[in-house]
């Protein structure tokens, strides 16, 4: 540090700090990179070594120069150019640059590209925050903390490395790459430097991975052609169709504007000879993973799971587990300031991926169990069939309510016994010896047994890795479906049936599922597998990845030798604990109303499916409850309002809606329907078409009209509060569904005048429910079943003095309402006018404008009502509330009122002797240009074109 002053910080983050520095004894500006030892683990710091080896040879103009580094006790120390500013900051101030500006940052990149590229060395985080800006707007290439320098015989890399925005699709597919991933890092880079975004945008990892492999690129109106085709060159999704050395050098956009020099011999910027292109493609094949769990996806549903732990905790009941947050990346020239743009889609990303590529997993040396090379490895094909009194015996002697546990223990920890297990699995059935299969159901029973021991859990999971499960499990049930044999393993419909289910096996353990399980090939073929065994769609359909059939043909029984009723609860709670883990990946396949997760959903809350479990009856209860969890997860989740949407209309094609009614009424006994019932609900307010559904359902059924009128007189007051608030949905926006609720409102056997029960009930929120479905009843026609019921208005008036807030604020709507209606006797509406005169001093604002609009109303019934409003003092205090109320809308409602009432000749003499004319004057003229102020206006011209006994004030009407 003798030779440097140390000026400024001029940046910081969780690599150490940056400062601006001066040599000393001259006047050369630098950055100084101080990187924290302390708390660096061995890996973090032989990384950084080898960046800082990369950096120090690298002397091109358009890179970042390393001008020295050295370690102090506590730090590394590394000393860079000054740069004095960043492309990131310029695209965050302006937006975008013209083309021509974009041209000459094109032919500096690619120059700094073309250095590395001869050098063999491949930068793997390209984008604009790694982009500096020296004297005179010269590009300075920095940060390469993920560079990589190949030696002659590495073709491509697997490790992932990068920030997804700018990640190519070989990349986010984690398939083997080459330095062609860079230049497509460029290509992004320039097209958001002339668009203002990235290629492919998107706040949601899930759906960016989608476009980077999928979506073409959208290319505005004003790029020049060869601007386009540059850029089309670079954004090949195919990396063997990418716009690559030497080819690019000549690209008309660029071409003679490129720094050319010449690296080491055979260089990525030259063409392969015959024998290095055979050597790349022979590591392409052995180096290309066999798992399609994405990491890059992962990586990001740990985050999701954080932020969505609070919602989805309260609204299924089901226990988080626990992620640490991820290391931030650092790196040794990144001497960017400003990330105000930053997110999770711009942070970097990295694994490192032995051979394949692959994450190490639970049987990571089985990846493909089943085929005979594998068999063949284990040398097991001389072992005989075990007899079935050995199996059963065994079964015997694991089952979970069994004293002792020495045998399980025993068993989960001897290796030929796992060895046999492996060996029936595979050989039995897969081999062609479908004369063994009757043993698979002793098999699975067993397994089912010790995994359910009591026992240290590292054992268990030491077991599952030993026999591949869950992955095993569900081949076999692939494999037994492909071939029809389930009649071979000889299980009569019972109680517990299915003791041969491997889903049962796959779900007893939950913790089993990998992170990244639900964008997974065994997540697919769990739900495949189920919807086979439960009739969903034929089995070639469910199998290979179809869509199953849609309802309209008759199901057929499930098939329980596979799958019994408890597994599939146990299929339901892995579900569940999936959807509670990685909750927006799952939502998307709720937006698919033909996916196989919707229609295997819809099966099972079909009354055909729930019919054939009600031999079982508590069972029925659990899988509707089960399903409705999974259904109402969009509900409880921050979801944009497009997926919403989606996921609506799905669940309305599938009939989901008017499946819930049918299973309230007809399957679940009453004290279950409380969430069915508030998941309906949900839907009915969120789309106008499910209303159509649910009534036309309910309209072919006199069990479903029974059901929902004992929900109104039901002591559960979030069923009959939901139902009011369904009900009240429909009267808003659909009149021609008022007779459908007439049915539902009118007398009944337990309850005479249901109505004036409702208004009279002991619980404030079904009052004040009632209350706003008489408001927008009575929005329309007057319903022969309030005549039939008289004493609904009285009632309804009396909740204008209620003691709760939220029923004085729907009873002043619904009376406003009334009003309006002549089968309302004025008589008995005029003993509102007092408590709605009170009212308008109300603490909620609402409730006085709603008074104020009832009064208005009411005024317009006659002259029979003129001197009630009068004694209560009704003009004085809606001139009050004009003049002083703090909110808008109550003024105006208050003015509107005063409007209605100065028809009356007398209630005119009133406002003038209370000088109206003087206040509303004063009134109209803070705002002329208002609303208020003309309707001030219409009110002054009534009152001073009529005569009056008193004189006001000269000047009192202007």
């Amino acid at each position: 540090m003798e030779n440097y002053h140390v000026l400024e910080m001029i940046g910081e983050g969780s690599f150490g700090r940056v400062y601006k520095g001066r040599r000393k004894h001259s006047a050369q500006v630098v950055a100084l990179k101080f990187i924290p030892k302390v708390g660096r683990s061995e890996k973090e710091l032989k990384n950084l070594q080898r960046e800082i080896e990369i950096v120090r040879d690298l002397h091109h103009p358009n890179i970042i120069q390393m001008l020295d580094s050295f370690e102090t006790a506590k730090e590394v120390v590394v000393v860079t150019d000054y740069a004095e500013g960043e492309l990131f900051q310029i695209l965050e101030d302006d937006g975008s640059l013209p083309e021509d500006q974009v041209q000459t940052i094109a032919a500096q990149l690619i120059s700094a590209l073309y250095y590395l590229h001869s050098h063999r060395i491949l930068h793997r985080d390209m984008k604009p925050q790694n982009i500096l800006l020296g004297k005179d707007g010269v590009v300075k290439l920095c940060d390469f903390g993920f560079a990589r320098a190949m030696s002659i015989h590495t073709m491509v890399l697997t490790s992932i490395k990068g920030t997804p925005l700018y990640m190519s699709p070989e990349l986010v597919e984690e398939r083997p790459y080459d330095h062609t991933a860079d230049l497509w890092s460029v290509g992004c880079i320039l097209y958001e430097l002339f668009v203002g975004t990235p290629p492919f945008y998107t706040n949601s990892i899930f759906q960016l991975v989608s476009l980077i492999i999928k979506d073409p690129v959208k290319w505005p109106v004003n790029m020049s052609p060869v601007f386009k085709s540059f850029l089309q060159g670079l954004l090949m999704k195919d990396p063997h169709q990418r716009l690559s050395w030497p080819e690019l050098l000549s690209h008309p956009f660029i071409a003679g504007r490129v720094i050319e020099e010449h690296g080491i011999s055979n260089p990525f910027t030259a063409k392969l000879t015959p024998e290095l292109q055979a050597l790349k493609e022979q590591q392409v094949h052995s180096m290309t993973p066999r798992s399609s769990q994405s990491r890059i996806l992962r990586k990001a549903q740990q985050k999701m799971v954080e932020e969505t732990q609070k919602k989805v905790k309260k609204s299924v009941g089901f226990p988080w587990l626990g992620r640490e947050e991820e290391e931030k990346e650092w790196s040794v020239t990144d001497c960017t300031v400003s990330l105000a743009r930053q997110h999770s889609l711009s942070r970097d990303y990295e694994w490192e991926s032995p051979g394949a590529g692959s994450p190490p997993q639970a049987g990571a040396g089985r990846a493909e169990p089943w085929s005979r090379h594998s068999i063949e490895a284990v040398g097991l094909e001389s072992e005989e069939l075990e007899s079935d009194e050995e199996w059963q015996h065994l079964i015997e002697d694991t089952e979970p309510s069994a004293m002792q546990l020495s045998v399980s223990l025993s068993l989960l920890r001897d290796p030929a016994f796992q060895h046999r297990l492996f060996w029936l699995l595979c050989a039995q059935v897969l081999e062609g010896m479908l004369e063994g299969a009757s043993h698979l159901r002793s098999v699975l029973h067993v397994m089912g047994n010790l995994l359910s021991t009591q026992c240290d859990a590292e054992l268990l999971d030491h077991f599952c890795q030993e026999l591949n499960v869950p992955l095993s499990l569900l081949c076999l049930a692939k494999q037994i479906l492909k071939n029809d044999i389930t009649k071979q393993v000889g299980v009569k419909p019972q109680r517990n049936m299915g003791a041969f289910q491997p889903c049962r096996v796959l779900v007893l353990r939950r913790f089993w599922c990998p992170e990244g399980f639900a964008s997974s090939e065994l997540w697919s073929l769990a739900w495949h597998c189920v919807a086979v065994v439960l009739h969903v769609g034929t089995n070639v359909a469910a199998l290979e990845g179809h869509p199953p059939p849609g309802a309209g043909h008759p199901m057929a029984e499930p098939d329980w030798n596979l799958l019994s009723p408890q597994g599939t609860l146990l299929f339901l709670s892995l579900a569940l604990s999936v959807f509670t883990r990685e909750s927006h990946q799952c939502l998307f396949q709720l937006t698919q109303s033909q996916g196989v997760l919707m229609v295997t959903l819809k099966r099972l809350l079909s009354p055909s499916f729930l019919e054939r479990l009600e031999q079982i009856p508590e069972v029925v209860p659990d899988v509707v409850i089960q399903v409705c969890q999974l259904l109402s997860f969009p509900f409880a989740l921050d979801v944009d309002k497009d997926t919403l949407a989606l996921i609506i209309q799905a669940m309305r094609d599938t009939q989901i809606p008017a499946q819930l009614l049918q299973v309230c009424a007809c399957h679940l006994p009453f004290s279950f329907t409380e969430l069915p019932m508030g998941l309906l609900c949900q839907l009915v307010v969120s789309d106008t078409q499910i209303i159509d559904q649910v009534v036309k359902e309910a309209a072919t059924s006199e069990h479903i009209v029974a059901f929902l009128k004992s929900v109104l007189f039901s002591d559960n007051v979030i069923l009959t509060s939901d139902l009011l608030s369904l009900l009240t949905h429909v009267a808003r926006v659909c009149s021609e569904h008022l007779p459908f609720l007439q049915t539902i409102l009118k007398d009944s056997d337990t309850v005479d005048e249901p109505v004036t029960y409702l208004l009279s009930h002991k619980q404030h929120l079904i009052r004040a429910r009632t209350c706003n479905l008489l408001g927008n009843l009575l929005q329309h026609s007057f319903s022969p079943v309030l005549q039939s019921q008289p004493g609904w208005l009285e009632r309804l008036l009396e909740c204008l003095s209620d003691p709760e807030s939220c029923v004085r604020r729907a009873a002043t709507f619904a009376v406003g309402n009334a009003a309006c209606h002549a089968s309302c006797p004025a008589g008995t509406l005029g003993s509102a006018v007092p408590a709605l005169a009170r009212l308008l001093s109300d603490t909620q604002a609402k409730t006085r404008c709603n008074a104020a609009l009832a009064l208005s109303n009411l005024a317009q019934r006659g002259a029979e009502l003129r001197d009630m409003l009068i004694q209560s003092r009704a003009p004085d205090l809606l001139l009050q509330v004009t003049c002083q109320d703090p909110r808008k809308t109550v003024r105006e409602g208050a003015l509107e009122a005063l409007h209605a009432l100065s028809q009356h000749p007398e209630i005119q003499q009133v406002l003038l002797s209370l000088k109206a004319t003087e206040k509303l004057a004063a009134l109209a003229g803070v705002s002329p240009q208002s609303p208020s102020a003309r309707h001030c206006e219409l009110l002054l011209r009534r009152l001073s074109a009529l005569p009056s006994q008193l004189s006001p004030r000269p000047g009192a009407e202007r």
